[in-house]
């Protein structure tokens, strides 16, 4: 999800080892202008998503009925169905093309 969102993964570095110091540590940004548009309810459900302690990391089937993602699918049927904004789709859509072409 969070490549989807910005085009690039979370966890940087120059080599595997640099960047497997950082997923043992968890440590991830938001400050790209890549997420500006982002809403916090996205970015909340990226955090639960990334949490570096397993017991504490949200499960898959916690992850699919969380508010975000319930409010924009069809699992909230009975709900008003929430649209993405149009620049944000077209973003994804693009980040989607970037990691099918690499």
């Amino acid at each position: 999800m969070y490549i989807l969102l910005c085009g690039y993964p979370p966890f940087k570095g120059k080599n595997h080892k640099e960047i497997f110091e950082k997923i043992k540590i968890g440590k991830f940004s938001f400050a790209a202008t890549e997420w500006k548009n982002i809403s916090k309810e996205a970015k909340y459900m990226i955090k639960r998503m990334l949490t570096f302690l397993p017991d504490e990391r949200v499960s898959a089937e916690e992850a699919l009925t969380d508010k975000w993602i319930f409010e924009h699918t069809s699992q909230g049927e009975n709900l008003p169905k929430k649209q993405f904004h149009q620049p944000i789709m077209l973003d994804i859509l693009n980040n989607i093309k970037k990691i099918t072409v690499s």
